[in-house]
């Protein structure tokens, strides 16, 4: 099983992510609902989009947990 290691990630790395299913969505088209509207609920008029940066965050902090939860790891002594 392959090592990997999770680090926060950048506001650069958010925003092209988001630019690229927004793409995908609208493709090159003029008229755009904006995101915070396709990330509401559909029985709010939305499409429920996950918000990319929200997501990216809750697994790192999640990653973050489980390592703290780990005797012998430098995140466990960190968190102590």
């Amino acid at each position: 099983m392959a090592h990997r290691t999770n680090f926060p990630t950048s506001k650069e790395q958010v925003r092209q992510l988001v630019m690229a299913i927004v793409w995908f969505i609208w493709k090159g088209t003029i008229f755009r609902i904006p995101l915070a509207t396709l990330q509401r609920r559909r029985e709010e008029g939305g499409l429920q989009l996950i918000d990319i940066e929200a997501k990216c965050r809750a697994l790192f902090l999640t990653k973050m947990r489980e390592q703290g939860a780990k005797e012998g790891t430098l995140m466990a002594a960190w968190l102590q």
